[in-house]
């Protein structure tokens, strides 16, 4: 019978050790729980309503957040920031904003990414509408495509003269306007596109030229989309008549 103890007592001190026992009808439990780690989240700082078409510096505190390898920024529309947040102290950083110009109000989402462990906190910044600033650049840039005539002079120095034929308004608070303009010593219209707030792009037998206006001048380079012997005027002023 003695053989028979140090199993039976083996077995005892196994059901006495497991993860529950049953006592008086009530159940044990022995099991170890986790603590969750802390959640990560960001604070913005400067809250407020900012004011669409403006640039903003706001700042952002992280807590629970691996700083360790810098934080990336993401943006939505109307929203724009550059793609790294700057850390001005420990956990707190400054990310400056554009807020696109907007007739109605909104909220833009920002995203700050941890390069460390890649994990993400989001909140919202919010904005207005700016109908007047959109109202002067809309009258800015009628102003500057309804000349009748152009002038460009070219860096090459050569000049030649456009007329207006045609122009198309989309008509939306985002502004873009194209005009038809003749050259009668070419069989192919030019095509000039004004968007706001004050960008200009004119296309002329294949060469595509990028700048923006100012008044009823405009500045133009040759785009980076197409080989330079596109372009064989080089940079072009386009002055309206």
């Amino acid at each position: 019978m003695r053989l028979l103890t140090l199993p039976l007592a083996l077995v005892i001190l196994a059901a006495s050790c497991s993860a529950q026992l049953s006592l008086g009808g009530k159940k044990i439990d022995f099991g170890v729980k986790r603590k969750k780690p802390p959640t990560a989240e960001v604070i913005l700082l400067n809250p407020a309503t900012y004011t669409s078409g403006t640039n903003v510096s706001l700042q952002f505190k992280l807590n629970n957040f691996d700083e360790s390898k810098g934080i990336s920024v993401y943006m939505q529309n109307p929203c724009h920031a550059p793609e790294t947040a700057v850390q001005v102290s420990p956990a707190i950083y400054k990310v400056d904003i554009n807020i696109s110009l907007s007739d109605i109000d909104g909220q833009c989402q920002i995203t700050l990414r941890g390069l460390a462990q890649n994990e993400n906190v989001t909140t919202l910044i919010s904005y207005k509408q700016n109908r007047v600033d959109i109202a002067k650049i809309t009258a800015s840039l009628h102003e500057f495509i309804n000349h009748k005539a152009w002038v460009a002079t070219t860096s090459t120095g050569t000049s030649y003269t456009l007329q207006q034929a045609s122009i198309q308004d989309d008509g939306l608070a985002d502004h873009a306007v194209v005009a038809m303009l003749r050259d009668p010593k070419l069989p192919v219209p030019s095509m000039l596109a004004v968007m706001t707030p004050n960008k200009v792009q004119m296309t002329r037998m294949g060469c595509i030229m990028e700048g923006t206006f100012s008044g009823s001048t405009a500045t133009l380079k040759r785009s980076q989309m197409v080989p330079a012997s596109s372009c064989p005027d080089g940079d072009v002023t386009l002055q309206g008549k």
